[in-house]
C-alpha cells in the first residue's frame, strides 16, 4: 500500500499487486491507510455472511461498501458470489467480468467463469477462462483440471490427457487427475 497526500488536504492510497516482477495499481482508496484496514475488516464481514449462504445481507453490506469503494475487484467479486447464491448467473457472469476488468490479476474470478461456463454446457467459453487462469497461474491445478475437462467434453480427448499427465507429473498426489486418467485415459 502507498500512501499519498496532495497539497496538504487530500489523501490517497494506492493498493499495489506484484506479478513477475512488475507492480500494478490494484486498487485506488480515496482517503488514509485506515480506509484500507476498514476495508479489510468489511471483506471479512462480507466472507462470513457469504459462507453461512446469506447472501440477502451480504448483498446489502457490498453494496454499501462499493460507494466507499467503487474500483475495488474483491467487491464485484463477492456480489457476483452472492448471485450465485440466489441464481442469478446472469449477473453473476457481469460482475465476474467485472472483478477482471479492475484486477487482471485476479484468479478466483476466472475460476468461477469457466465453472459457470462448464455448468451451462458451454464447453469454449470454459476452455478459454480455465486457459486464461492457467496462463496466469500455471501451479492452478484445479484451473489445469477443469480445463482438461472442458476439452475433453469438445472431443479433445488427447490434449486432456496430455494435461492430465502433466498435472500427475508436476503433482503426484492430485488426486482429480489421476482420477480423470483412469476414467478417460
Amino acid at each position: 500500500i502507498v500512501f499519498l497526500e496532495l497539497n496538504r488536504k487530500d489523501e490517497f492510497c494506492f493498493v499495489l499487486r506484484e506479478h513477475e516482477a512488475n507492480w500494478y495499481i490494484r486498487q485506488c482508496i480515496v482517503g488514509n491507510p485506515a480506509m484500507y484496514f476498514k476495508q479489510n475488516e468489511l471483506f471479512q464481514h462480507i466472507a462470513n455472511l457469504l459462507a453461512n449462504a446469506d447472501a440477502d445481507t451480504a448483498f446489502s453490506e457490498i453494496s454499501e461498501a462499493q460507494r466507499s469503494f467503487p474500483d475495488n475487484a474483491d467487491l464485484y467479486y463477492y456480489r457476483a458470489l452472492c448471485r450465485l447464491l440466489s441464481k442469478d448467473t446472469k449477473s453473476a457472469k457481469e460482475d465476474l467480468l467485472s472483478a477482471i476488468a479492475l484486477d487482471n490479476y485476479f484468479g478466483a474470478p476466472y475460476m468461477h467463469l469457466g465453472i459457470q461456463y462448464l455448468n451451462e454446457k458451454n464447453y469454449s467459453e470454459a476452455e478459454f477462462w480455465f486457459a486464461a487462469l492457467c496462463k496466469l497461474e500455471p501451479e492452478n491445478a484445479d484451473a489445469a483440471n477443469n480445463m482438461a475437462i472442458a476439452l475433453l467434453a469438445q472431443d479433445k480427448k488427447d490434449m486432456a490427457l496430455k494435461i492430465w499427465k502433466d498435472i500427475i507429473r508436476e503433482k503426484p498426489d492430485y488426486e482429480m487427475a489421476k482420477k480423470n486418467l483412469e476414467l478417460y485415459g
